[in-house]
């Protein structure tokens, strides 16, 4: 590959049973430095690497995954919200989300207290204050 010349790997492609698919992207010139300055890592990298990459996600996580620690600022407004007595609506309103967002949030919250409730949620949040 000659330079100026980034990996892609397909990630879809091992699922469909096809292996790994590595196109070739050319970096163009005209791109902002920064942008420039990522492809040009990318471009050095390995495929095995490029692929590691791609599958590594954002790297480790920094919260815990259960626990007051593990909820999200979101999650942690809902609770309030929710603590409050308004209703997922209202709270949607308040949040500038949709309804569908702050429900997600509260399955969210649900799984990483170990909760089943509104109730449960604002006893707990009153303990954890």
């Amino acid at each position: 590959m000659g330079a100026g010349l980034r990996f892609v790997v397909c990630l879809h492609a091992p699922r469909r049973g096809l292996g790994r698919d590595v196109c070739a992207l050319p970096a163009h010139p005209r791109r902002p430095r920064y942008v420039r300055g990522a492809w040009a890592e990318g471009a050095a990298l390995s495929i095995d690497d490029a692929i590691g990459y791609a599958q590594g996600g954002r790297g480790q996580r920094k919260r815990p995954t259960s626990g007051w620690g593990s909820l999200t600022p979101a999650e942690l407004d809902v609770v309030s919200l929710v603590s409050e007595g308004r209703a997922t609506k209202d709270i949607a309103i308040r949040l500038f989300v949709s309804p569908r967002t702050v429900q997600t949030h509260l399955t969210h919250i649900y799984t990483k207290l170990g909760l089943t409730s509104r109730v449960q949620i604002a006893q707990e949040a009153g303990r954890h204050a």
